[in-house]
């Protein structure tokens, strides 16, 4: 998650600011972007392997591949070949990757929430403590 988020700050910035920090950004972005885009199939594809079966299991990563790999084809010209900025569409491309990885990351995360609280439930007391300092 923290390629994309990088991609998405630098075309957010891109988007945003003018002058020397916008082509800061734009720099920055070109130089994370091929990066992004392989640790992101790579992480799709390990995802497809250890659990997708079927077509809708592999929707997310594919839409989150095409998707990084927009944001990187928009934002190695931001001015496209028209002239016209595409910084805008390069956002809207990194928003789509982190959507879709968050779709498939927050079920992970969830369900590991869910089992420290469950691993954590008991209510720890003076006696356990006393239990712990009497074994050393």
């Amino acid at each position: 998650m923290v390629l994309p988020c990088v991609l998405h700050g630098a075309a957010f910035l891109s988007l945003k600011t003018a002058g020397e920090v916008r082509q800061r950004a734009v720099h920055a972005a070109r130089r994370v972007a091929p990066v992004t885009v392989a640790v992101v199939a790579a992480f799709a594809v390990w995802t497809v392997v250890l659990v997708g079966k079927g077509v809708l299991a592999w929707l997310p990563e594919v839409a989150a591949v095409l998707a990084v790999t927009a944001a990187w084809l928009l934002g190695r010209d931001p001015r496209g070949p028209v002239g016209r900025d595409r910084s805008g569409l390069a956002f809207v491309a990194t928003s789509l990757t982190i959507a879709v990885v968050a779709v498939i990351l927050l079920p992970v995360v969830l369900a590991y929430q869910g089992w420290t609280y469950y691993v954590f439930r008991r209510r720890i007391g003076r006696s356990d403590v006393s239990a712990v300092h009497a074994a050393d």
